[in-house]
């Protein structure tokens, strides 16, 4: 008896011996292949990056050589001359026939204007304001969306004529 319980004791042994080199064959060639898989993606990455190093560069290159040639030299703005003839200057007439130039209520920007309060501008071109920029000034609470909506539709398509925001926007 005890020779058949030795045998069948060295039998698991060698069972288990047989299925654990089994088992370290397929881990080794599982790592293997996943090691290889590894480098290679490794591999791929690293030169779709140095491809993109080099033609970014090269990109960089390109455009700081066309700046050089194309854009004029560097000057100071206050090296510019202003013709003060060109300016744009208003003046009324008043009673007496005098012609007097506007200077309290003017605004400096690119060109002179005058500020005119609300009250003062006359209704048939504000309503021709409102009528040209927004036709749904009044129905919206400052917010068109069927404007916005509408534009960025027209802008996937490529179709778009206008924007989106309103007089308030």
């Amino acid at each position: 008896m005890k020779g058949t319980s030795r045998n069948k004791n060295e039998r698991k042994k060698e069972t288990l011996s047989s299925t654990w080199a089994i088992t370290k064959r397929i881990l080794k060639t599982l790592g293997m292949y996943m090691l290889k898989v590894f480098t290679y993606s490794m591999n791929v990455l690293l030169t779709v990056m140095l491809i993109g190093i080099v033609a970014g560069s090269i990109m960089a290159a390109a455009l700081a050589i066309y700046c050089n040639e194309n854009i004029d030299a560097y000057f100071e703005i206050q090296d510019l001359q202003l013709d003060l003839d060109e300016t744009t200057t208003l003046y009324y007439q008043n009673d007496a026939g005098e012609w007097i130039e506007l200077e309290e209520d003017r605004l400096y920007g690119e060109e002179n204007r005058l500020w005119i309060s609300y009250d003062r501008i006359p209704s048939n071109l504000y309503q021709a304001f409102v009528a040209i920029e927004d036709k749904r000034f009044f129905t919206h609470s400052g917010v068109d969306f069927r404007r916005t909506l509408g534009a960025f539709l027209g802008f996937a398509a490529g179709t778009t004529s206008y924007g989106g925001s309103t007089i308030t926007q």
